[in-house]
């Protein structure tokens, strides 16, 4: 499969599939059926996994990986700013050295529980997004920003310098210790911040 200039979209479901891209060849997309290495593709940015694959590795683009509702899935994103999506409870979303996007909307908040992020201190700065319950950074110590897309009753930071960014409904915004931003969005919403603690900013 030879793709243009545009954004192509192209589909894998054998092990002998061949993709070729040229660079500034577009943002392309693959799905797949098998687990996938974009490292052997360097110049296709996304990966959503289908059927019964297990794992997507990305390359040194911006990439967008998506694990998908069959066995746990493993994106693993490696030197690229990438957005890692989460479709079942058990993900391992696995960032890389800058900073990273965790959409985690599709998911329970018992679901989400069970999704893990791996992010290490020199790794850029990262931020979630979910949608309705709560959501606490304490478990996240290395993710700096929340963003709730619809839902959400409390979004609650931790020590780093956080971004915390509510709904259109009424939520709890507690900042923890840092320099954080709090923005409740639309809604009558409750904020918390420390003065003790860092220099705060309210939107």
């Amino acid at each position: 499969m030879v793709g243009g200039i545009g954004n192509d979209t192209c589909y894998i479901d054998n092990s002998g599939d061949v993709i070729e891209e040229a660079p500034d060849g577009g943002r392309d997309t693959i799905y797949s059926t098998l687990s996938l290495s974009l490292a052997d593709t360097p110049e296709l940015e996304n990966l959503p996994l289908i059927g019964n694959a297990t794992a997507a590795w990305g390359n040194d683009l911006d990439n967008e990986l998506f694990a998908d509702d069959g066995i746990a899935s493993d994106p693993n994103g490696h030197d690229g700013s990438d957005t890692l999506h989460a479709r079942n409870a058990g993900v391992a979303l696995i960032g890389g050295v800058r900073g990273d996007h965790y959409v985690l909307d599709l998911l329970s908040p018992a679901e989400r529980a069970s999704v893990l992020t791996n992010e290490g201190p020199e790794d850029g700065h990262d931020r979630i997004s979910f949608a309705g319950g709560s959501f606490l950074l304490g478990a996240h110590k290395w993710i700096e920003d929340i963003y709730s897309v619809s839902g959400a009753s409390a979004l609650s930071g931790n020590a780093a310098n956080n971004a915390l960014f509510g709904d259109a409904d009424e939520n709890r915004i507690v900042g923890g210790a840092g320099d954080d931003t709090l923005d409740g969005g639309g809604g009558t919403d409750a904020v918390r911040y420390f003065f003790a603690s860092g220099a705060d900013r309210l939107l």
